[in-house]
C-alpha cells in the first residue's frame, strides 16, 4: 500500500517518536533527515527504542497516537508533547491496542483492542480509563477511527451480521449504523469534522468508492478522478467543507487528491520519481494536506499546499519509507512513520518559526528550508534577484510572514540582507 510563496514556506525538523518514558531533546529547525534517538546507537547496531508507528495528533499539537511494540505486543502508544510517552492497557483478555485518533486537546483517545470477546473500538480518558465501545445489534466488533474535537462524537467500523456499516458513537446513542449502499456490504468511517457531523470514509457500491455522510444526506459517493476507478477518503477539514484521500486515476494509479463540498475533485499529483500518491490528513483550514507518495521502498512522505505543492518531507537517516498520517489543526506539526530494514519508526516533523532569509533546503523546486543560513541561501537570492525570479519576492502583503506580491523591489533586497544578518529564530 501507498502507504509563489518564499516568505510562506515553514521550516521542518523531524523528531523520533522513541517508545520510551524519557523526555526528547527539543530540536526546533535540524534537517528533517536527522535521526533523532536516545540513546544514540550506531545505526541498526542496538535497538533505538521500541517499533512503533504514529497514526494521529490532537488538533492542538499535544499530543500524538499511535502504537508501540511491547514484549511481542502492540499496545496504544499516547507521546505527549512534554517528551512522555505512555501506552493504554487491553481489554481483558486481549494481547493488542492501538490508537487512532484524539480529540482536539488530547485528553479523549480512541482505537481498538482485542480481549475475550473480539477486537471492540475503545476510548480512553484519564478519568475513565479504557472504554469498550461494544458492537453494534448482531455484531461481532468495532474499530474506532477518528474523534471529533470536543471528543462527543466517535465513528469508525463494525460488523451487524450480515454487513459491515461505519458507525457513529455518542453518549446518548451509543452505537449508531450509518449504513451501506444499496448493491454493497461494507462501509468504514474514517474521520469526522470537528463538531462530529459530517463523516466521511470509504464503502462498497459497488466498487470501493469515497464517500461523505451527514444525518440531512446520509450516504453520498464523492466522485472519482476516473469514473470507473477506485476512491478512498481519509481526512476531512474541522468545518467538514473539504475531504482528502485518494482516487485511482485513468491508468489506475492512486492519486492523492481533495474534494469540495460542492463535489469537485482534485488532482494533488505526485513527488518526483513516483507514479502513486495518497492524502491521509488534512489541516483544520484544508490549506496543507500530508500523505504518502510512492508504493514500497522509496515512498516518500509529502505535504502539499496549493502555492508550493507537493513537498518530500524527507527521511530519517538509514529509512528507505516515510508515510504520513496525521497532522495538527495549524499544521504545524505533522506525524507518521519512516521504516529502516526490519524496522517502523514513530515519527514527527515539526515546523519551525518563518525564516524569510532560508530559501534553500531540501528537496524541491521548491525546497523545504532547512533552518541553516549559509552562503548557499545568499547565492540563490541575488540570482533570483538579478533577473527578478520569485524566489527573491521576500516582501508583500501583510505578515509577518508576509504573503509575497509577485513585485521584485529594493524592498526585497533589504528584507533579505536583513534577515540573513539577523539568523533564524
Amino acid at each position: 500500500m501507498l502507504t509563489d510563496s518564499v516568505c510562506s514556506r515553514p521550516l521542518l525538523a523531524a523528531v523520533l517518536l522513541v517508545a520510551a518514558s524519557f523526555p526528547a531533546a527539543a530540536q526546533p529547525c535540524v534537517n528533517p533527515q536527522q535521526l533523532i534517538a536516545f540513546p544514540p546507537p550506531p545505526l541498526l547496531s542496538t535497538p533505538w527504542g521500541l517499533p512503533a508507528d504514529a497514526n494521529g495528533i490532537s488538533a492542538d499539537g499535544s499530543l500524538v497516537v499511535g502504537y508501540a511494540v511491547i514484549d511481542g505486543s502492540d499496545r496504544a502508544a499516547l507521546w505527549h508533547s512534554s517528551g512522555s510517552v505512555r501506552y493504554l492497557d487491553v481489554l481483558p483478555g486481549g494481547l493488542n491496542s492501538y490508537a487512532f485518533a484524539a480529540s482536539g486537546d488530547g485528553s479523549v483517545v480512541v482505537g481498538f483492542s482485542n480481549g475475550q470477546f473480539g477486537s471492540r473500538a475503545i476510548r480512553w480518558t484519564e478519568t475513565d480509563g479504557l472504554e469498550d465501545l461494544g458492537t453494534l445489534p448482531g455484531g461481532s466488533f468495532t474499530l474506532a477511527a477518528s474523534i471529533s474535537a470536543d471528543g462527543s462524537t466517535v465513528v469508525g467500523f463494525g460488523d451487524s451480521g450480515e454487513t459491515i456499516p461505519a458507525f457513529r458513537w455518542t453518549r446518548s446513542t451509543g452505537l449508531v449504523s450509518l449504513g451501506v449502499f444499496p448493491e454493497g456490504s461494507f462501509s468504514a468511517a474514517s474521520a469526522v469534522s470537528a463538531d462530529g457531523s459530517v463523516i466521511v470514509g470509504y464503502a462498497d457500491a459497488p466498487g470501493e468508492t469515497a464517500f461523505r455522510w451527514t444525518a440531512a444526506t446520509g450516504l453520498e459517493v464523492l466522485p472519482r478522478l476516473d469514473p470507473a476507478g477506485t476512491s478512498r477518503a481519509w481526512g476531512i477539514t474541522a468545518d467538514g467543507q473539504t475531504t482528502v484521500g485518494w482516487s485511482t486515476d485513468a491508468l489506475g494509479a492512486k492519486r492523492a487528491c481533495r474534494w469540495t463540498a460542492a463535489g469537485v475533485i482534485e488532482d494533488l499529483g505526485v513527488l518526483p520519481g513516483t507514479n502513486e500518491s495518497a492524502a491521509y490528513a488534512v489541516s483544520a483550514d484544508g490549506s496543507v494536506v500530508v500523505g504518502v507518495s510512492g508504493d514500497g521502498p522509496g515512498a516518500r512522505a509529502f505535504r502539499w499546499t496549493s502555492a508550493d505543492g507537493m513537498q518530500d518531507l524527507g527521511l530519517v537517516t538509514g529509512a528507505v519509507t516515510a508515510v504520513a498520517r496525521g497532522i495538527s489543526a495549524n499544521g504545524s506539526t505533522i506525524v507518521g512513520s519512516n521504516f529502516v530494514p526490519n524496522r517502523l519508526f514513530a515519527i514527527r516533523w515539526d515546523l519551525c518559526p518563518n525564516c524569510p532569509a532560508d530559501i534553500t533546503g531540501i528537496g524541491g523546486p521548491p525546497a523545504i528550508p532547512d533552518g541553516l543560513l549559509t552562503g548557499d541561501d545568499f547565492n540563490a537570492f541575488i540570482s533570483a534577484f538579478a533577473p527578478g525570479e520569485l524566489l527573491a519576492d521576500i516582501t508583500g502583503i501583510g505578515g509577518p510572514p508576509a504573503i509575497p506580491d509577485g513585485l521584485i523591489t529594493g524592498d526585497d533586497f533589504n528584507a533579505f540582507i536583513s534577515a540573513f544578518a539577523a539568523g533564524c529564530p
